[in-house]
């Protein structure tokens, strides 16, 4: 799932760069993010979705990514606008 989720991604923003970063919550739980040009998004998930995603999952993962990658874009936008 995790390939598929990058295709995915790519294909809807070509020209950026995607990996996935994990926190460690406790000794044994960690989380799972994106990271969208170096820039973490704000959602984050647990299991990492190899573990146990099924496809209705999925639908709603790639939703809260692309939902994250356009509040990263917006803020790069309005941050631009304020240093200039």
């Amino acid at each position: 799932m995790q390939q598929r989720l990058l295709k995915e991604l790519r294909k809807k923003y070509p020209g950026t760069k995607f990996e996935f970063a994990f926190t460690l919550v406790d000794d044994k739980k960690k989380t799972q993010s994106l990271l969208v040009d170096g820039r973490k998004i704000k959602f984050s998930w647990f299991p990492p979705i190899d573990d146990t995603f099924c496809e209705a999952m999925y639908g709603a993962l790639l939703k809260r990514c692309v939902q994250g990658i356009r509040d990263l874009t917006w803020k790069r936008e309005v941050e631009g606008k304020t240093k200039k």
